[in-house]
């Protein structure tokens, strides 16, 4: 997870020592020290998360195919991990639309989409049925609206409980935000925390 992140700024055109400590920074935290306590099963799936953005994101600065189609490959890793992590490949669908790439869009969710149903369809053909009998079995309790609701409200909690969280949440965003928009951000100050010269070209 903690590669992904590092090449994922680098990526985003960050410095490699602002990247460096920006990545262990986040380590630093209460609140992530919380969270991997609290949510210590899904860090595979965010780890095949960061990696498929950073490959989406390779495709959409170099227009080749093959990183595109490894950016599918680990979106689907994710998906296969845990069903309900497809956070990331929403957003970088979403983020190729505003970008006017509706073909590599297409591409993205199509491709995976058809490696992870082949694959359920083989695991359900190789288990004689079983697979999918265990899927309908879980589907049985229902969706609990409450828990799902809970979640980020206690997400949310804990982040303003931890100001330095926060101010590493804010400064990430706001890269984002730049990063989309096409300006180069001039974060003000001096220290690690303003990665002064963070932008950069490669």
């Amino acid at each position: 997870l903690d590669l992904g992140i590092y090449f994922l700024l680098r990526e985003l055109g960050i410095r490699k020592i602002s990247a460096i400590a920006f990545t262990f920074l986040v380590h630093a935290s209460i609140a992530f020290q919380y969270l991997t306590l609290e949510i210590r099963g899904d860090f595979l799936a965010a780890a095949m998360n960061v990696w498929g953005i950073l490959f989406a994101l390779k495709h959409l600065r170099t227009n080749f195919w093959g990183p595109l189609i490894l950016s599918a490959v680990f979106f689907f890793g994710a998906i296969f991990t845990k069903f309900t992590t497809i956070g990331g490949l929403v957003t970088i669908t979403l983020f190729f639309l505003i970008k006017e790439k509706k073909l590599s869009a297409v591409y993205l969710t199509g491709l995976t989409a058809m490696i992870t149903a082949a694959l359920l369809v083989g695991i359900n053909e190789l288990s004689h049925g079983k697979a999918l009998a265990s899927f309908q079995a879980c589907a049985l309790g229902g969706f609990n609206l409450a828990y799902a609701l809970k979640t980020p409200l206690w997400f949310i909690t804990v982040i303003i409980q931890d100001p330095f969280f926060l101010a590493l949440l804010c400064l990430a965003i706001y890269l984002v935000v730049m990063t989309i928009t096409n300006e180069k951000p001039r974060p003000k100050g001096r220290g690690i925390l303003s990665l002064r010269g963070a932008p950069a070209t490669k």
